[in-house]
């Protein structure tokens, strides 16, 4: 038989003879109803876990889709693409992240640009350049060279790229000699002239020099030319002098003395008037 349960009760009657009531109903019966509310509510539960699953899920691809795209976007500015734009349309703290992310990276694609056009119109400048234009890093090491430093030195940029500016340029007395030492052993004489530059936030230093070994020979001959007109003048016996255009003196041979009894420093700045 199934199971069942019972309920006895006892009490007293009219006449004072006791009653005994028996009521009987089987245990099935009598937690049906508990058994069809467990499965409500088992239902109820299992349909709440799966809304929540699935909102759960909804919201963490919500969140999680802007902040890859915003990863992809900084990975592409990392390798130097700064065309694309997050595609953001949210208006929560996303949305205002994005907008940041996208004007940061505009502002930042503008700098490049300057930056570059800078850096092509120097490059465009010191390969156009006659004298030599040298960059060298803090360290010394040289790190850019131009057609006119080729020229001059010899090297070509694969022979001195990294290597000492010191070994082209000796110092002397802790400063830079104004000479050069070319890939032929030849020593020569150069302008140097040396000034500052931030590149990317790296500071080098940028040298320009120019050979004057034609200089330095015309002064030389020049010199010399007027070491013999000198001589010549002064072993003639004639007076010789010279005045420029307001009629001074500028020069007198020493023949001065006999002709006029003047010393030639006496002469010198004085016109024939004052004598």
């Amino acid at each position: 038989a199934p199971p069942s349960t019972a309920i006895r009760s006892t009490a007293p009657s009219s006449t004072g003879a006791r009653i005994n009531v028996a009521l009987q109903r089987s245990l099935a019966d009598a937690t049906a109803p508990y058994r069809f509310l467990q499965a409500a509510l088992l239902v109820l539960f299992a349909v709440a876990a799966t809304i929540s699953i699935v909102g759960g899920v909804w919201i963490a691809r919500g969140v999680s889709r802007p902040v890859r795209q915003l990863a992809e976007a900084a990975r592409k500015i990392e390798a130097g693409q700064y065309g694309d734009s997050v595609p953001m349309t949210r208006q929560d703290e996303l949305g205002a992240l994005a907008a940041t992310f996208n004007r940061m990276t505009s502002a930042v694609a503008e700098r490049e640009e300057r930056l570059r056009e800078s850096e092509e119109r120097f490059r465009t400048m010191t390969e156009s350049a006659v004298d030599a234009v040298v960059t060298a890093d803090t360290q010394g090491k040289i790190v850019s060279w131009n057609r006119g430093a080729q020229a001059i030195f010899g090297y070509a940029p694969d022979e001195v790229l990294g290597t000492s500016l010191a070994a082209l340029v000796p110092e002397r007395d802790g400063a830079p000699a104004q000479l050069g030492l070319t890939k032929d052993g030849r020593e020569i004489p150069i302008e140097l002239s040396v000034s500052a530059l931030n590149l990317k936030g790296r500071w080098s230093a940028v040298g320009m020099m120019r050979d004057i070994t034609a200089r330095k020979q015309a002064e030389t001959r020049l010199q010399q030319s007027e070491e013999r007109f000198r001589g010549l003048v002064e072993a003639s016996s004639d007076w010789i002098w010279e005045v420029d255009q307001h009629g001074v003196y500028t020069y007198v041979s020493p023949r001065v003395r006999d002709v006029l009894g003047y010393d030639p420093e006496e002469v010198l700045g004085r016109t024939p008037f004052d004598l």
